[in-house]
């Protein structure tokens, strides 16, 4: 995964970064606003047109966005962040080998891809608990209707 998005913050990974830093550096533009039919982001490879098409969303709906690359270990308050936990929960998870971990001297750190996995894995059971809760609302109404 090269994008990941967390609260107005998009972050990048280190191969999509040099992507961008190959990109030449003329006047020509990449981007075509004149022409709707065509894909604004045609002339980008294609990780690069999905962050822009990223940021750009995130500014049309919330007014702000912050870019920035995610190293390959992560400490525990920006694994916790990325998590959506608080440190000390993630730091009981990480004692309790729920989520790996290592240590270096005496800090508790995590590798990038772990935590991403994680966080995907936990998305996608809120999706799917969300999806049971309206599958209920539906079938049996609201438990607050008179």
């Amino acid at each position: 995964m090269s994008t990941t998005c967390v609260d107005n913050k998009i972050t990048i990974n280190e191969q999509l970064l040099q992507q961008i830093r190959q990109l030449p550096h003329n006047n020509d533009s990449y981007v075509s606003q004149n022409n709707p039919a065509a894909d604004a982001f045609a002339g980008f490879p294609q990780e690069i047109a999905h962050l822009l098409q990223k940021i750009l969303e995130s500014l049309k709906n919330n007014g702000q966005v912050t870019v920035s690359t995610l190293p390959e270990i992560l400490s525990s308050t920006s694994a916790a962040e990325l998590l959506g936990i608080s440190r000390p929960t993630l730091m009981k998870r990480a004692t309790s080998h729920e989520i790996p971990s290592f240590k270096v001297g005496t800090h508790t750190r995590f590798r990038r891809e772990d935590i991403l996995a994680i966080r995907k894995q936990t998305l996608k059971t809120q999706a799917q608990a969300l999806a049971q809760l309206h599958e209920f609302y539906d079938n049996e109404g609201s438990i607050f209707d008179d």
